[in-house]
């Protein structure tokens, strides 16, 4: 979560409409069930996107990525695209049980490590060190975009 936006890994492409999107997912492999790609058809994306529904690509979700959004979790996993000062706690309750956070930590333009934070079965947190990283601070949203939020 950057800048206030969830990233849902995907391989991005625009479709003209809610069918040719569920096509392009068929024939990329991400959608294998005739059932599924019936149901998807079903449900018109434009009802429920905000922006750019008919994209196979990241959803942007305004607000403070430290928060999360607790509105669509629990979630299986979470990747942050921002370096946070400490692991932001909502995203780890945010977690569902075998969900995995993936999130830099440290200071901005300091050392940095990529953490990966386990949610056992049993509700246990588990958090591994991968790898020293650089990357650019995880903010609230009025720093975000100057000018763009009042």
């Amino acid at each position: 979560v950057t800048r206030g936006q969830l990233f849902i890994p995907t391989m991005a492409s625009r479709t003209d409409g809610n069918a040719d999107l569920v096509k392009h997912l068929k024939a990329k492999g991400v959608v294998k069930s005739d059932r599924v790609a019936s149901s998807l058809k079903a449900v018109d994306r434009g009802k429920f996107c905000p922006v750019r529904p008919f994209e196979d690509s990241p959803q942007p979700i305004a607000g403070d990525g430290r928060l999360g959004y607790e509105a669509g979790g629990p979630y299986d996993a979470i990747h942050v695209g921002a370096a946070a000062a400490v692991i932001p706690q909502p995203l780890i309750d945010q977690l569902k049980p075998s969900g995995r956070l993936i999130v830099p930590v440290g200071e901005e333009g300091r050392s940095q490590t990529l953490q990966q934070i386990d949610k056992a079965l049993d509700g246990r947190i588990v958090k591994k060190s991968i790898m020293g990283v650089v990357y650019v601070p995880l903010t609230e949203k009025r720093k975000q975009w100057p000018g763009s939020w009042k």
